[in-house]
């Protein structure tokens, strides 16, 4: 998986576990919103790495089997992902959204 450089932002529909989104970088001062939608029964990770790192070095952000709706990270010049792990999915579907802000957190 590369690194992107910009935040353009990326989606996914998770059909089983172990889907992510692709990794988004995100600038300090920038803002990473996650945006989940849909019925299925599973546990969303958000997860986080620094630019360099292999994948195996993605650490969790946040974890919430009932997690909806949009959220909001600071992004810390890092690389950032979203999705299902092994083990946390039952049934159905959840679209997930990821993107970086363009603008400074502080404005």
């Amino acid at each position: 998986m590369g690194e992107p450089v910009a935040p353009t932002g990326n989606s996914i529909t998770i059909t089983a576990e172990n889907q992510f989104t692709e990794g988004l970088y995100v600038a300090k001062g920038k803002d990473v919103f996650l945006d989940v939608n849909g019925s299925g029964v599973m546990t969303i990770t958000s997860q986080y790495k620094l630019p360099g790192e292999a994948d195996s070095a993605y650490r969790d952000n946040d974890t919430d089997g009932g997690i909806s709706g949009l959220y909001r990270w600071e992004g810390a010049g890092m690389i950032w992902r979203a999705g299902c792990k092994t083990g946390a999915f039952t049934s159905g579907t959840k679209t997930i959204n990821i993107n970086g802000s363009s603008t400074d957190r502080s404005k």
